[in-house]
């Protein structure tokens, strides 16, 4: 009996050791402080020939870290440019401008949003900004064979085609870069966006509306009173617009106004 009992104690004694120490391990990688996700913390520059810098960009190239942003006397000032710096030997390089908004009747604008993108055959794009304002600006582009050493001569994208605004392009699964259009909406039209939005709505009732039968939509520029079954209680309110005494957002469907979105 007592050679039967004594081998399932010693098993039950080595359980208990390997338990104790697996529970040790687990205490002490608790106990351990997790990894930094960042890699590093460093001033790219110290001094600079600017006085505001602005909107930077970074890209890993084969040869190190690129970034770029646009420098100047202010935002929006004629003598801001688009600045470079390349990491060398765990150092970073002096800033150089490599773009400027001069044209060529010698008026000169300011540049804008750099973006800097690094291809599969190894060429370093640069996309940026010219223009007095970002509602007037246009689309410019340089490109680097060798990491960003020197660049190519600025070109002009075509006509409503900005580039990047702030985000790199998206790369497809094959390697090429989607030409995604990006667009910057200045914070007053977005508000008179959202207003448009919000009236440019219908009830899904609106082919009942003689004026309106078979049209499909609401347009504010209807008589209500020609349009009765386009306002929702006789109200000269368009379907959808908010109602300040309720908490509904617009571009919304309320109980007393459903609607759809017009497409």
């Amino acid at each position: 009996m007592d050679g039967s009992r004594r081998p399932q104690s010693l098993l039950n004694r080595r359980m208990i050791v390997r338990l104790l120490g697996l529970s040790a391990i687990f205490a002490l990688s608790m106990s351990l402080p997790a990894p930094s996700p960042i890699v590093g913390a460093e001033f790219v520059f110290e001094t600079a020939p600017f006085a505001s810098a602005h909107a930077s960009t970074i890209v890993e190239t084969r040869d190190g870290l690129v970034t770029a942003w646009f420098g100047g006397t202010r935002e929006g000032a004629p003598d801001v440019g688009i600045w470079l710096s390349r990491r060398v030997k765990d150092a970073w390089t002096a800033p150089v401008e490599v773009a400027n908004g001069v044209q060529t009747d010698g008026s000169r604008h300011p540049c804008w949003n750099p973006v800097l993108f690094y291809g599969k055959d190894r060429t370093l794009t640069l996309f940026y900004k010219v223009g007095p304002s970002p509602q007037t600006w246009w689309g410019m582009a340089r490109t680097s064979r060798d990491e960003g050493k020197t660049w190519s001569e600025g070109r002009r994208l075509p006509d409503g085609i900005l580039g990047p605004i702030k985000n790199k392009p998206v790369r497809l699964a094959d390697g090429t870069p989607a030409r995604r259009q990006q667009h910057r909406i200045p914070r007053t039209s977005q508000r008179v966006a959202r207003a448009l939005r919000a009236i440019e709505r219908c009830r899904p009732d609106l082919d009942d509306c003689g004026p309106c039968r078979g049209r499909g939509r609401y347009s504010d520029r209807r008589d209500p009173a020609e349009h009765p079954d386009c306002i929702p209680g006789g109200s000269s309110r368009p379907s959808g617009v908010r109602d300040p005494g309720r908490s509904s957002r617009p571009g919304r469907a309320t109980a007393d106004a459903p609607g759809r979105r017009l497409r």
